[in-house]
């Protein structure tokens, strides 16, 4: 339980307390936000407000309840569809109570870790990097921690950035669990393309297949798309595709440079930064 000072709506009226529990329950394609409350005067409404970490702006819902003294509610939020989040994500959230009087109560924000739990997942992290994985796949975690660190190291002169902001990769052992956690693609598109790791630059998450042969390349690749988001700050949708999978390709062959040096001369194109 926690004690809250309640912020008054009417300037004149005095201030209470309020006792309220709260928690916010994440499972695998749904995140449920509870709250039970005890005041002295009626409670008439809750709102839950709710955003993933990475984003400005709260979105919010009305709790469900029978109004009086001792109230208890919840909102279940689909994490699926067009309200799509990946796993490994934190999400942001908090409650918004009024009562009879029109007092207004604003809990403190907390966050929650939204996860895939069909999984007992672990974790290995390195400075800002977090790895979480399941099963025995350690050594594998360790190889995709190593794989990021490593294109830090490559990247950040290319791109004029240093890693300011945490980022989570969340590493699925087969396809078969992986295509489970990925947003919604048609049947067709499923069986004719297997993704082997998604990058969710809003959210600074990354999905990649543990046991994909080319882990390593494929873990740079899709940390590549985070640094250059970041570089382009709110402009990541319009760098040129040549601009985001060329520096963002794994494999350092030369015709791979080559390709990349004649889009740029191709369009003149200016630095990512600067």
């Amino acid at each position: 339980w926690y004690i809250f000072p309640i912020i008054s709506a009417n300037a004149l009226s005095s201030s209470f307390t309020i006792l309220v529990s709260l928690d916010c329950f994440c499972i695998f394609s749904e995140v449920s936000f509870k709250i039970s409350a005890n005041s002295p005067n009626t409670i008439q409404e809750i709102r839950v407000f709710f955003k993933p970490e990475r984003r400005e702006t709260f979105t919010y819902a009305m709790i469900e309840f029978e109004p009086g003294i001792f109230v208890v509610g919840e909102h279940t939020l689909s994490t699926t569809g067009s309200n799509y989040i990946p796993p490994g994500s934190f999400i942001s959230y908090f409650f918004e109570l009024t009562d009879s009087g029109g007092t207004i109560i604003r809990t403190e924000e907390k966050q929650a870790l939204y996860q895939d739990d069909r999984f007992e997942w672990k974790e290995i992290s390195r400075g800002l990097v977090k790895v979480y994985f399941y099963g025995p796949v350690e050594t594998r975690a360790q190889m995709i921690l190593d794989a990021v660190h490593a294109t830090i190291k490559r990247m950040e002169p290319v791109v004029g950035l240093t890693l300011q902001q945490p980022i989570s990769v969340v590493a699925y052992n087969n396809y078969r669990h992986m295509a489970s956690a990925l947003p919604f693609r048609s049947q067709t598109t499923r069986e004719e393309l297997q993704t082997q790791g998604m990058a969710f630059v809003d959210h600074r998450v990354l999905l990649v297949l543990a046991f994909d042969p080319s882990v390593r390349g494929l873990t740079s690749h899709e940390f590549s798309h985070q640094l250059i988001a970041d570089a382009t700050e709110n402009g990541y949708q319009a760098v040129p595709a040549w601009q985001v999978t060329g520096p963002n390709y794994p494999s350092p062959a030369a015709h791979d440079c080559h390709a990349t040096q004649r889009e740029r001369r191709r369009f003149s194109a200016l630095p990512l930064v600067g």
